[in-house]
């Protein structure tokens, strides 16, 4: 039985039957086993170090399924075509934009977790014109993950608010009453610059969504 958690189980939900997955930066390959069973069929695991593929390999010889395993950055490994869902998650939004500014053909879906910088990982979405269905929090342990899932199709309309802190969903209340404690407590040594973005989402917080 491979041990999974929260996070790892709300991106592989994503998964659909008969999609052909490209997981980039498949470190484990937990997701990417995931992907191909949910699938049903294998699955391009890529990470820049040949290490990480490594164990992605073993896991999946021990589970008995296949992948097709490449070492490279990004979208680099990829053959137009032969991938119609890509899945990025457990690296910094800053990167996840930089990996897929590099996407000329387009998936169809797109499932995204970034760690940290999700609203510009969220305005980038908006910007290349894609429709982000899902747009929630998957609480893991103590932490809060951002989950993506953007498709090619009319875009979505988000307020203020939601440009900011996502959708409404069932983890949304937790959060924020956990982000204002802190923002709170940093309010009170922040100066300058720094002090006026966090009494602006300080502010974003207290008027809500709408």
């Amino acid at each position: 039985m491979i041990k999974t958690d929260a996070r790892i189980d709300a991106v592989v939900n994503c998964v659909g039957k008969g999609d052909r997955v490209a997981e980039i930066g498949t470190d484990h390959g937990k997701i990417a086993l995931g992907a191909a069973y949910r699938s049903g069929n294998p699955v391009i695991a890529t990470d820049i170090s040949e290490a990480s593929l490594e164990k992605a390999r073993r896991l999946f010889t021990e589970a008995g399924a296949e992948g097709d395993f490449r070492a490279g950055d990004g979208l680099a490994v990829l053959k137009p075509g032969e991938a119609d869902v890509v899945i990025i998650a457990g690296m910094g939004g800053l990167e996840i934009i930089r990996i897929l500014s590099a996407d000329i053909a387009g998936f169809k879906k797109y499932i995204l977790m970034p760690h940290r910088n999700d609203r510009e990982v969220r305005d980038f979405l908006i910007a290349r014109g894609l429709a982000v269905v899902r747009d929630e929090l998957v609480k893991s342990g103590r932490k809060y993950y951002r989950l993506f899932v953007a498709e090619r199709g009319v875009p979505v309309a988000y307020t203020s608010f939601e440009r900011v802190f996502g959708k409404p969903c069932k983890e949304l209340d937790g959060y924020l009453f956990e982000r204002k404690a802190k923002l709170c407590a940093l309010a009170l040594k922040a100066r300058g610059p720094r002090k006026k973005e966090i009494d602006e989402e300080l502010e974003i917080i207290r008027n809500g969504n709408g």
